[in-house]
């Protein structure tokens, strides 16, 4: 068996060309492949020029000339879902429960995170002739 390097002077020697496939990212218009003849300082989106994010792939030979024509994978996110995922964590209010202690009122909160002593006025104390004022 020969070796890579053997192999890759051989298919140099032929005409064939070293190729370099990557995935480019661009946030505006999506998911790219493209194959091209090295790797470079700078990646631009085939689009609109802008720099972009890259995943070398594979690398390999080729006859084709190159660069490759680039293949839209996956297309952009819409504008909404964009939004969505870049918008800052809404937090709901907590919901109202039955405060089944004092009279049925409505209450926020969830009652296993109440305050002991909050300043909320209670209910009014109901006192029985049988029991002494002090």
């Amino acid at each position: 068996m020969q070796s890579w390097d053997g192999l890759r002077l051989g298919l140099l020697a032929l005409g064939y060309s070293k190729v370099v496939w990557i995935h480019l990212h661009c946030a505006r218009h999506g998911l790219f492949r493209l194959g091209i003849a090295g790797e470079q300082e700078c990646y631009p989106c085939p689009t609109c020029e802008q720099a972009c994010k890259v995943s070398v792939v594979a690398e390999g030979f080729t006859r084709q000339p190159l660069p490759f024509k680039p293949e839209l994978i996956v297309p952009a996110l819409s504008r909404k879902t964009m939004h969505d995922l870049l918008a800052e964590p809404r937090i709901a209010k907590p919901r109202r429960v039955p405060d089944v202690h004092h009279g049925g009122k409505l209450r926020r909160g969830i009652a296993e995170y109440q305050p002991a002593c909050d300043s909320r006025p209670r209910g009014r104390v109901v006192r029985s002739g049988a029991m002494p004022d002090l």
